[in-house]
């Protein structure tokens, strides 16, 4: 994981006063870009007035809550869709804070915690600047769509510039996903190619190695089940 748990979820502490952790914290250096988890709605922006200092509360689908705390800067605001992976603002030192870190909560719709600890693999996977080609295209793509959308025509255009955003997102997500086997196969039906243009060519030792071959991968083919 690229971040080290710095405290964890129930954690007794005098710096909380005592009250078991409600969260979990990432130690992270100021100014490390942080994006939602998932879908959602921006529910609240904490401005840097309480223990939190300033932060994000995204609601999801299912009615629960992403909390993001201690943030040194948040870029988006209250009623704001969001898609997996957008940014959401820089992570840093704000409010009742010791060190540079990032606390992270999962509140249910009844107001109680849960523990976040299986979510943090995802947070480290998702923060800072290597993020990967498609997910930087996406980023740019929803600050555009953002400042052009016409406010009056919002409820109109919002929902396609995020269904289009989120299309893109999944299909670079599958592109990666499956590139090693588009690769293997692509390489296969080069090989397949080259065998072929062997088997019908002049040289009587290319037309052997190419049935060679050719009734290689037959083999391997049957074999593994392909």
């Amino acid at each position: 994981m690229k971040f080290r748990l710095s405290s964890e979820y129930g954690e007794l502490s005098l710096v909380r006063d005592g009250k078991p952790h409600t969260g979990i914290d990432l130690a992270m250096t100021e100014g490390t870009t942080l994006r939602s988890l998932t879908n959602g709605v921006v529910e609240k922006v904490y401005d840097g007035s309480g223990k939190i200092g300033e932060g994000v509360k995204i609601r999801l689908d299912d009615g629960t809550f992403h909390i993001f705390g201690h943030m040194d800067e948040v870029t988006v605001k209250k009623g704001q869709l969001l898609q997996a992976g957008q940014v959401i603002g820089e992570s840093g030192n704000t409010g009742h804070s010791t060190a540079p870190h990032l606390h992270f909560a999962v509140q249910q719709a009844d107001g109680s915690f849960v523990n976040p600890t299986p979510l943090a693999t995802d947070i480290s996977a998702l923060s800072g600047t290597q993020v990967g080609f498609f997910r930087s295209l996406a980023d740019k793509y929803n600050s555009f769509a953002d400042w052009t959308v016409n406010k009056e025509l919002e409820w109109l255009f919002k929902p396609i510039v995020n269904g289009f955003g989120k299309a893109f997102i999944h299909l670079g997500d599958w592109f990666v996903l499956n590139l090693p086997d588009i690769m293997g196969y692509t390489t296969v039906g080069a090989g397949v190619f080259i065998i072929l243009s062997s088997m019908v060519g002049k040289s009587d030792m290319m037309k052997t190695l190419g049935w060679y071959f050719a009734a290689m991968i037959l083999a391997i083919c049957i074999l593994g089940g392909v």
